[in-house]
């Protein structure tokens, strides 16, 4: 299980990211946590396993995320755009 401290630690770099939607924020928050505590059963320290789980999820940092959904939502947009004319 993770500690206050590594939940406080997760939860402070999303909530510093430029990602927008809270609902992102929290679902990002809970998918960290699980990636986390898998990895410290099999005895990784939080810090390995926190690393891990950040490279998998955003190997490109947080901020990725919010410049990916925003890319994905200007596309759909733009292809809904195209169907209808």
């Amino acid at each position: 299980m993770i500690s206050e401290i590594g939940l406080d630690i997760i939860t402070k770099d999303v909530v510093n990211s430029s990602i927008q939607s809270q609902e992102m924020k929290e679902d990002l928050i809970d998918h960290l946590c699980c990636l986390v505590e898998k990895d410290m059963k099999n005895g990784s320290s939080f810090r390995d396993a926190y690393s891990k789980a950040l490279n998998q999820t955003a190997p490109n940092g947080l901020d990725e995320i919010q410049k990916e959904t925003v890319f994905q939502l200007s596309n759909s947009k733009i292809i809904t755009i195209k169907k209808l004319t």
